[in-house]
């Protein structure tokens, strides 16, 4: 094979597409944990007192 050869087959090899197979994400059901709360994260930093350290 020459250099000429070797070439077109790279070039080629690199315009055709390659098909990968599509996964189709499995259809899975929801997982029920209850009501969600993302501010009960947040209500227990607000009732934390604030503490401030001062070297001196």
């Amino acid at each position: 094979m020459t250099i000429e050869q070797a070439t077109i087959c790279v070039v080629h090899d690199a315009d055709v597409p390659t098909e990968e197979p599509v996964e189709e994400p499995a259809e899975e059901e929801p997982i029920d944990d209850g009501p969600i709360d993302d501010d009960d994260d947040l209500e227990d930093e607000a009732d934390d007192p604030v503490v401030s350290l001062v070297s001196g």
